[in-house]
């Protein structure tokens, strides 16, 4: 069985992920940004728009995370269920 997390382990990983979608998001503005063609300080007045792909980000992930958290329960409490009688 699986040790449980603290909330403050629990809030230190779901920042580790939004930090890390986070810099996926800046990286995603870096490329648009750039391949466009526009100047560098657009880069920094599009924050806000980062921060809106990485939220967006996040909830995708999370729907996911949640999504096989259920289907991993609900494969375990079948299995549990089902198993053969001992002899």
């Amino acid at each position: 069985m699986a040790a449980q997390l603290t909330p403050t382990q629990i809030l230190k990983k779901e920042l580790v992920i939004f930090g890390f979608l986070l810099v996926v998001a800046l990286g995603i503005n870096l490329f648009a940004t750039l391949n466009a063609g526009e100047k560098w300080s657009l880069i920094f007045t599009e924050l806000h728009v980062a921060l809106a792909i990485a939220a967006v980000l996040y909830v995708g992930i999370g729907m996911f995370r949640l999504t096989f958290r259920f289907f991993k329960g609900t494969v375990k409490s079948y299995n549990d269920y089902n198993k053969p009688e001992d002899f």
